[in-house]
Parts: C-alpha cells; sequence; structure tokens
C-alpha cells in the first residue's frame, strides 16, 4: 500500500481470488448440519466482511460495530430454495410422496424455471450488497440507516406476498399453481392457492404438509424477495441519493443470479425431464456424485468473486483512505460495551461456531456408538452451553477491560484491518476442523473406503471441492498478508 492506502492491481486480483475461495468453501459449509439455513449464511458473511476489512479495512469508514450489520443482513433476507434448484431441469417437486411411496413431481417447462431460478439469485445476497456498497459510498451512514434498509426490504416483501407476487406464480410456474390446487382438494381444505397460502403466511411447516404447498410458497417468496431486492435498490437511489451503493448492489445482485443458476447444472445433469434447459447434456460421472455439493459450492464461488471483483473495479478514491485514528460509531461507553458484546463479538463471531460445534459433536458420539440417538439432542444442548459460556465469560472480561475499564473507542486494541487480518485465518481454520472433522459422515466416509461406489457418495459428503479451497484460502490469504506487512514497515536507513 502507498500512503494513502491505494492497493496494487496485484493485491486487488489477490482479494478477489480470495473471496471466492472463501465464500465457496463457506457457502458449501451453510449447506451442512449445524451450519444450516440463516446461521450458515450468518457465518459466509461474518467472513466475507472480515475479508473485505483486511484489504479495505483502513479508513476511517470502517468500524467493528459495522461487522455485524453484514451477519444480519444475510441472516434476515434468507430465502428458501430446497424446490427451485430443480426448476431448470424440468421438474416440480411436491415435497410429499405418493401412493408408491416416491416424491411427487411433475413436469414442467424448464425455461420457466430458470426465470425463477435468476429471480432467486437476484435476491439471494441482496442486502448484504447494500451492505458493502455503503462501506464505499461517500455517504455517511448511522447504524439506524441499515435498519430502514432492512424495514424497506421487509415491507416490499410482504407487499409482495400479499398480493402480485401471486398473480406473477400463474404465469411463470404455472404448474405451482395446479397442483397446489389439487393439493388443497385432496387435504379437504377451503379457499383458493392464494387464501390457503396467506392462511399459513407465516406458518411454513403447515403450508408443507399440503401437496405442492412447499413448491408454491417458494415461487412466491422467490418473487417477492425479488421484488424487495429491486425495492431496496430504488431506495438507495431515490431516498439516499446514492448511486454507489445502487450499484454495487445491483451487480453484485446479478453475480449471485449468475452464480447460482451457472451451478444449477450440477443438479439438473440427471434430470431425463423434456423440459430440462441443458437437454441430452451430461457431465462425468464423477460430478453426479458430488452434484449438490458442487453446486452449493460454486455457488458461494461466484458470490464471492462477485463481491471483491466489484470492489476491486471501484475507483480508488473511493476504496483508498488516509492515516486515521480509530473512532467508534457508537460513543456513550455503556451502550458501545452492550453492542460489541452481543453483536460484534457474540452473535457474528461466536455463536455460529459454538452452535456448530455442539450439533456436529454431538453426531459425532452418535456415529461412533458413544450416545445413543435420542440422546443426541440433550447432549448437543450440553456442549453449546458449555462453550457458549465459557465464550460469553471470556468476551465480557476482554471487553469490560477495553470498553469499561479504559474507555478505547474499540473493543479491542486494533484498527479493523489489523484485527480482521489477525482473526480470519483462525477462524477460517476453526470452521474448517468444525466442518470436516468432527462429524459422523466423515465417519462413515472412512469405513466406505474399501467399496468404491460408497466412496465416491462419501466424497460429495466430505466436500472435497470445499476443503481444498478453504486450504488454498488459507496459504494465499497467510502469504498476502506477510507481504502486505512488509510493505508497511518503514525502510531502513
Amino acid at each position: 500500500m502507498s500512503a494513502d492506502n491505494r492497493l496494487s492491481g496485484g493485491k486487488k486480483f489477490a482479494g478477489v481470488i480470495l473471496g471466492a475461495l472463501l465464500c465457496g468453501f463457506l457457502w458449501r459449509v451453510r449447506g451442512t448440519h449445524g451450519f444450516g439455513s440463516s446461521w450458515g449464511l450468518a457465518l459466509v458473511f461474518a467472513c466475507m466482511t472480515l475479508l473485505i476489512f483486511s484489504f479495505y479495512g483502513n479508513r476511517a469508514k470502517i468500524k467493528y460495530e459495522l461487522l455485524p450489520i453484514g451477519c444480519i443482513s444475510a441472516f434476515i433476507a434468507t430465502p428458501a430454495w430446497g424446490i427451485v434448484n430443480g426448476l431448470a431441469g424440468g421438474v416440480l417437486r411436491g415435497s410429499l410422496t405418493g401412493a408408491d411411496g416416491e416424491e411427487l413431481e411433475t413436469v414442467i417447462n424448464g425455461y420457466h424455471g430458470l426465470i425463477l431460478l435468476i429471480m432467486t439469485g437476484f435476491a439471494l445476497v441482496c442486502l448484504y450488497g447494500i451492505f458493502v456498497g455503503t462501506l464505499f459510498s461517500p455517504k455517511e451512514y448511522k447504524l439506524y440507516h441499515y435498519l430502514i434498509y432492512a424495514a424497506v426490504f421487509l415491507a416490499a416483501v410482504y407487499a409482495a406476498k400479499l398480493t402480485f407476487a401471486h398473480n406473477l406464480v400463474k404465469i411463470i410456474i404455472p404448474e405451482a399453481v395446479r397442483e397446489f390446487s389439487k393439493g388443497i382438494a385432496d387435504a379437504g381444505k377451503d379457499g383458493g392457492v392464494r387464501q390457503v397460502y396467506l392462511h399459513y403466511l407465516f406458518n411454513a411447516a403447515g403450508l408443507k404438509k399440503i401437496s405442492y404447498g412447499r413448491a408454491y410458497g417458494e415461487s412466491v417468496e422467490h418473487i417477492a424477495f425479488a421484488f424487495g431486492a429491486l425495492a431496496l435498490i430504488l431506495t438507495s437511489l431515490v431516498a439516499f441519493r446514492d448511486k454507489i451503493t445502487a450499484f454495487i448492489s445491483f451487480i453484485i445482485n446479478l453475480f449471485a443470479a449468475v452464480g447460482i443458476t451457472v451451478s444449477d447444472v450440477f443438479l439438473i445433469n440427471s434430470s431425463h425431464n423434456p423440459g430440462n434447459i441443458i437437454g441430452s447434456l451430461r457431465l462425468p460421472g464423477f460430478l453426479s456424485h458430488t452434484s449438490w455439493g458442487m453446486w452449493e459450492f460454486f455457488t458461494g464461488f461466484f458470490i464471492g468473486l462477485g463481491i471483491m471483483l466489484v470492489i476491486a473495479l471501484i475507483p480508488d478514491k473511493y476504496t483508498a483512505g488516509k492515516h486515521y485514528k480509530s473512532e467508534s460509531a457508537i460513543s456513550n461507553k455503556i451502550v458501545r460495551f452492550v453492542y460489541n458484546y452481543l453483536f460484534t463479538f457474540g452473535f457474528a463471531l461466536a455463536a455460529v461456531p459454538v452452535r456448530a460445534a455442539g450439533l456436529r459433536l454431538a453426531d459425532t458420539l452418535e456415529g461412533a456408538g458413544v450416545i445413543s440417538s435420542e440422546r443426541n439432542e440433550l447432549v448437543s444442548y450440553i456442549i453449546i452451553g458449555v462453550l457458549g459460556a465459557a465464550a460469553a465469560v471470556l468476551l465480557f472480561a476482554l471487553l469490560k477491560k477495553n470498553i469499561l475499564d479504559k474507555n478505547l473507542p474499540v473493543p479491542v486494541r486494533k484498527k479493523p484491518l489489523d484485527f480482521a487480518r489477525l482473526v480470519l485465518p483462525g477462524y477460517t481454520l476453526l470452521i474448517l476442523i468444525l466442518f470436516l472433522i468432527p462429524d459422523a459422515e466423515m465417519l462413515s466416509l472412512i469405513s466406505s473406503a474399501k467399496a468404491p461406489a460408497e466412496f465416491l457418495q462419501g466424497l460429495d459428503r466430505a466436500n472435497i471441492a470445499a476443503v481444498i479451497s478453504a486450504v488454498l484460502f488459507l496459504i494465499a490469504f497467510v502469504t498476502v498478508k506477510k507481504r502486505s506487512v512488509s510493505n508497511r514497515r518503514p525502510a531502513k536507513r
């Protein structure tokens, strides 16, 4: 870096590659037990935010209190996509089983399914894209501005769910309307698809008990989320008059839409339905055994690449900053302590690993025959409780010393850039260990090594591509970090 913290083209390129490797690994992580759903996305974007800080964090605008904003934005805007990933293959799954014991399916137009898949991707990281944009916008954002963005997104989503999203489902995926109508009749319920959907608006489990209820619900949700993504971009342009944030968010959304769609080829490769958009194209047999893992890995790979590439292409006047003193986003030290304790460190950094450790270690004990399946849940709660209490005590002592006792503007005596560079490799290694070693699936992979067919299936559970990506990330990040630190030292005279 130069005196005004401009990154060289080489370091920006390294950031792009590291973003792809890290997000690919973590997106695969979030598809496994202990890391699933919103918790997994919070983990992905905690680490991606640390990566952004580690390259572009030497600016006055970057503060510790922003770290949980990235996680919470991902946590809020997490859609369900268990049905939509098969639509481009010409298949609409009904979730329930038929008389023959097989899952209900109906053939659809794969290109119609492709439209919905693209909409899904466009909204997948929409709130986080806004967050990234605000980090590089010349406009000064306060914490409450992020609440406004979140409120706009949720309002737009529910407005769409209550109104026009149902009309678009009829146009894009009419089979979902037809089959859900049959499911409603078979379940002995009254009302049309919209009325029944609204009845279960806050009861997804109840909707899933109706044939094709989940398929219809997901279709409505993805249309609504795409509308929410557009509402965020318009809010940035009109309400905040912030072209930089709107542009960054829009491009990141496009990368996510392309990433989830292109990667879907691994899942629809095995579909022989006439509506499959890739027709008779077939990938190598090895990839058929790792289809789900490859889809998730490359979805994250493209998203991470897109986020860091957009940032790298922003003019230096937005990404570089001059030397500054650390300042907090919260002036009151009591409020600063509580916020950093609960959100910056408690939620953004500690909650997901602690939860994953409990759930996955309990699985390992069950897989090894140490505990029964009936005791799995109890043991996982005990482990989570012990680890959570230990983390809570350590964090309390650290933050009390720095914020309450010394009244430091930051929770630790480091700038966000230096903190991110210190924490990210160790944190990633911790996630890799939790992801791979303490898991019953790894035990089953080892035990099946003598059976080639089972071993190939086990490769998907062992997530070889994700593991290689994590290792390459750690090696490359440490190398770049050493060079960056070396470049910041004053030359010897």
